[in-house]
């Protein structure tokens, strides 16, 4: 027997999965060159948008060779003239180390369209390995139903999605929070979050220097720009203000951390926008500026962000500070002029990492991510007051 005739999708009834399932592993193991272990320490179930099928298809098999679980890919179109679910399954399997053993996981394909997609939830309960964690990864970028994502995210042990993928004006950010909110203590990982940890671990790095603390401690402006590329132009509720949930979210959490509260927005051609907090030390304006002409291939990777700048403006050179972070040729360069005089910098390398590694990284984490939650609250309460602007 080859590999591929487990590894070939087959066209299954929907009541007849697992006996086709069980029909795989009974192939897989008579293969006494390379006997197959079936593996899974957990259910990821996968909701897709047809377009994306295939990808993520295979990111879940490249998961599964770290994670081996079962993987349920859910695949919706609701938009569909037609009412109509189909499934297929398969063995996706890898040669251990050694070649001498194949390492299998199960993926189960399930198809549905017209109102059928709002029913999914009903097809995975029985499929989802009981005894084991049940990840639900929200991969498509439709909106999810709030009564479906909820029934889908009540069988699961934690969430991960996409806010990049979710979210591309203010009105967004604040969907995003209240359909997290609706979850309560489930956790939920953002990758679009993830991808800001270079920016992040670089902002703090500045508190770690003794010196820079009483300079930082009195911040009152802020500068972040970014690339135009990185925003879709979908409009808010009041004309078109778009901001790429990546600076809302960056900017959210330094806020969050730093207990500043945000009094209001203003801006005239919503490429420039301007947000006035209150701070312990006084007040604090964040500058969010669009870069129309740049490349967003020269922003982070995964992120539109160019260049984040803090300053304490004490009039005149001397007295005045300004810690900047700049992306430059793939790295974070960073720099700390106080008092007129530059400080010593140093480049941080922004590594490319791909969904596939964000996915396995998400999944090795347990427990809530409350900062990331106090970010989004804040950045939900920063977007609402750009939507009113």
């Amino acid at each position: 027997m080859e590999i591929s005739d487990i590894e070939r999708p087959r066209r299954v009834d929907l009541g007849a999965i697992e006996r086709e399932l069980r029909e795989i592993r009974r192939q897989s193991g008579a293969d006494s060159d390379h006997p197959a272990v079936r593996a899974s320490l957990l259910s990821l179930v996968a909701v897709v948008a047809p377009n994306e099928r295939d990808v993520v298809s295979d990111l879940a098999a490249d998961v599964a060779l770290h994670h081996p679980s079962r993987t349920i890919l859910l695949v919706i179109d609701p938009d569909a003239a037609a009412d109509e679910v189909t499934a297929e399954v398969s063995a996706r399997c890898q040669l251990s180390f050694g070649m001498r053993k194949q390492v299998c996981s199960e993926q189960i394909i399930i198809v549905a369209s017209g109102k059928s997609a709002g029913e999914l939830h009903v097809l995975v309960s029985p499929l989802v390995t009981s005894d084991l964690p049940a990840v639900l990864w929200w991969r498509a970028s439709r909106w999810p139903e709030p009564r479906s994502f909820k029934l889908l995210a009540d069988a699961s042990t934690r969430v991960i999605l996409d806010s990049a993928i979710l979210s591309h004006s203010v009105r967004d950010i604040r969907r995003l929070q209240e359909l997290i909110r609706g979850l309560k203590s489930l956790p939920v990982a953002d990758l679009a979050w993830a991808r800001l940890t270079p920016w992040r671990a670089a902002l703090a790095g500045f508190y770690d220097v003794p010196a820079y603390r009483p300079d930082l401690d009195g911040l009152n402006r802020i500068v972040v720009e970014y690339s135009a590329a990185g925003v879709d132009g979908a409009a808010s509720e009041q004309g078109s203000a778009s901001t790429a949930p990546g600076v809302l979210l960056l900017v959210g959490w330094l806020a969050s951390r730093l207990g500043w509260k945000p009094q209001r927005a203003s801006g005239d051609d919503k490429a420039v926008w301007t947000i006035d907090f209150t701070g312990n030390a006084g007040d604090v304006q964040l500058t969010l500026s669009v870069q129309p002409d740049a490349n967003h291939s020269d922003s982070a990777p995964g992120t539109s962000i160019l260049r984040a700048e803090l300053g304490k403006d004490s009039g005149g050179i001397k007295g005045s500070s300004v810690f900047s972070i700049r992306l430059k040729e793939g790295c974070l360069e960073t720099t700390a002029t106080i008092d007129g005089e530059q400080r010593g910098g140093r480049v941080v390398p922004c590594e490319n990492r791909s969904e596939t590694d964000l996915l396995r990284e998400e999944l090795d984490m347990l427990g809530r991510d409350v900062i990331y939650e106090e970010a989004l609250s804040m950045a939900a309460k920063i977007a609402d007051l750009m939507a009113k602007a």
